[in-house]
Parts: C-alpha cells; structure tokens; sequence
C-alpha cells in the first residue's frame, strides 16, 4: 500500500493535522510541517502551519536537496529528535546554499526534526522552525520536545493499528 493510499485508510492525514496542533499549541513554533514518508524516504502528503505558500514551493523546487534534515538521509539511523545546530556548526552554515539561500532569508535560525516510525520504518515526520525572533532554542525546549515524541510516537502506531 503506497503512503498517499495509507494516509487515507488510516487517518494519518488527521494525525498530522491534530500533531501540528499539539507541537505548534504546546511549543509556541510559528513555523511547522507536518509529512508522511514514502518506502524511499521521501516526505509526501505535506501539512503546514505558518508557513507561506512560496517558502514551501521554494523547498520542493530547490532546497531540499541540501537539506541536512531531508528524511532519507535518517532512514538507517535511529535518532528521533534531531536539531540543525547539533548537525551543521556555523561556521558550516556561511557556505552552504541551504542555509545561505533559503532558511536564512526566511528569518529561520534553528529547527528540529522529530522522526516517527512504524514498523521500523520511517513513517511521518514533523519539521518545528525556530525563527530569529524567537528565543534560542535551549535545554528546557528540548525536552518538551522529546516528551512530546513519546507521545506522537504512541500516536502514529495507535492510528495505524486501529485502522489495520
């Protein structure tokens, strides 16, 4: 069952939307996207929140290729809840066109990526942005971040199981 077909069947579609409700409520992220993952790893059935038209075109068209967060660079790791600055380091973001050309003009300073998996799969994926006129993203964050992954995990497999 392709994911599109699966989104439908399962309700993950209204999993996306209740989870963006819940991260963006709790989180206060201005910005956030919501996907499910394809067998290869590439994020389809979008949802955003905040974010305009053109910036999430411009993604599709072009950055996502250098996203360091792109979803199928994970798909052999384990990690769950990744944040940008613990992968690239700043003086890394000065050259590289995806900070350069397009999170920076956004007014993006940080994100983090939060990975679900069914089936030892990667399954959906929500992307939190933190803007330059928010604060940092600090320790205190995080953690309410990974607490919420527990539960977003539990989530995820309760919509798909139910459905099956």
């Amino acid at each position: 069952m392709s994911t599109d077909s699966l989104a439908h069947s399962t309700g993950l579609y209204k999993f996306q939307e209740e989870g963006l409700r819940l991260l963006t409520g709790i989180l206060d992220a201005r910005k956030a996207v919501s996907y499910l993952i394809d067998e290869k790893g590439k994020p389809v059935c979008y949802r955003a929140h905040g974010m305009p038209p053109s910036m999430h075109r411009e993604y599709l068209n072009t950055y996502y290729k250098y996203d360091p967060l792109y979803p199928a660079r994970f798909c052999g790791d384990d990690r769950d809840v990744v944040r940008m600055t613990d992968l690239v380091s700043c003086g890394e973001r000065a050259e590289h066109p995806y900070f350069q050309e397009f999170t920076n003009p956004w007014g993006v300073r940080d994100m983090i990526e939060i990975f679900l998996r069914f089936d030892n799969r990667l399954t959906a994926g929500f992307s939190l942005l933190n803007l330059s006129s928010q604060p940092e993203i600090d320790k205190k964050y995080l953690e309410k971040v990974t607490r919420l992954y527990g539960f977003m995990q539990f989530s995820l497999e309760q919509s798909i199981s139910s459905a099956r």
